[in-house]
């Protein structure tokens, strides 16, 4: 009897630690809290990824006042607590796959010039499911607290589309290895709805 509470505990434990493929697992564990995850289509089913249960499209008045610009993301979805944000643009900007690299450059260099006090992390080129994403990551000093961001995108029908997650340099401890496990499933689908080849 023992043994078996103690393997069910474990396989607990197991479906919900922060580690590489928690995410595609369905749920990850920060804290005391257990966050559970699903795959979701976006952007007219144009994109699969998978992103917490709880998460809900942000409201426009909210968007409005998070995102000032009005070149906010057309999609931003967020936690109960509106602090940790996940947004995604499909641009204008036309882009095909190897030109991936050298879009994140040139973002990279626009965000120096612009937020000269961030502190930058990691920036790369990847192959997630057989397409090229780029990414870099960074903190963003702000009035009562820096955000931690982190930056990916993809081509998806000759234009880049654009993903950013935040949430509060408080949360990021928890949140920056579940934002890289989400980028990693990062699906682009094609016009018969199939994944990207």
């Amino acid at each position: 009897m023992d043994v078996q509470i103690i393997k069910l505990l474990n396989e607990e434990q197991g479906e919900t630690e922060s580690g590489k493929g928690s995410v595609l697992k369905g749920s990850v564990k920060t804290g005391s809290e257990i966050i559970r995850f699903e795959q979701r289509y976006l952007l007219d089913k144009k994109v699969a990824i998978h992103l917490p249960k709880a998460f809900e499209i942000m409201p426009s008045d909210l968007a409005a006042l998070k995102y000032p610009s009005e070149r906010r993301p057309s999609l931003i979805l967020m936690s109960e607590s509106t602090t940790i944000n996940i947004a995604f643009n499909h641009t204008n900007t036309p882009i095909e796959d190897q030109d991936v690299g050298a879009f994140k450059d040139a973002m990279m260099e626009f965000i120096k010039q612009t937020q000269p006090s961030a502190q930058w992390y990691e920036n790369d080129v990847l192959q997630i499911n057989d397409k090229s994403v780029s990414y870099f990551d960074l903190l963003i000093p702000a009035l009562d607290t820096s955000i931690y961001n982190l930056m990916f995108c993809t081509e998806l029908e000759g234009r880049a589309l654009m993903c950013t997650f935040n949430c509060t340099e408080q949360e990021m401890n928890d949140w920056k290895p579940i934002a890289f496990e989400v980028m990693h499933t990062l699906r682009t689908m094609t016009r018969e709805g199939g994944a990207s080849l």
